[in-house]
């Protein structure tokens, strides 16, 4: 069994890979992750390095809410600051959580 840890702002979620149905896109997921297999940056279009997954964008959802209302948000938005006017090239990270939602959910 192979095993990869997800580090989150809420806490970490160990999740089970499954090499032994999908040995080749465990390969792949596990490569992209560490940074070992290339890639294309979706942002620059052009080659990227290091690690593909570190900043992916994430949607936490509630069955009880349904699917057009996620409970928490996030991501790494690489091309935000320049579009937003900034003069030197950074990268942007956020997060939204909406607690009144995960509240209500919880009630249902």
């Amino acid at each position: 069994m192979t095993f990869a840890t997800l580090h989150t702002t809420l806490g970490p979620i160990r999740v089970e890979l499954f090499d032994n149905h999908a040995p080749k896109t465990v390969r792949n997921f596990i490569g992209l992750a560490e940074g070992t297999t290339e890639y294309t940056n979706p942002v620059t279009n052009q080659p990227g390095s290091g690690p593909y997954y570190d900043g992916v964008l994430f949607e936490v959802r509630s069955a009880a809410l349904g699917p057009d209302q996620p409970v928490a948000a996030g991501g790494r938005y690489d091309a935000l600051p320049q579009r937003l006017g900034a003069r030197v090239k950074t990268g942007a990270v956020g997060c939204m959580v909406r607690p009144g939602r995960a509240y209500a959910g919880k009630r249902r």
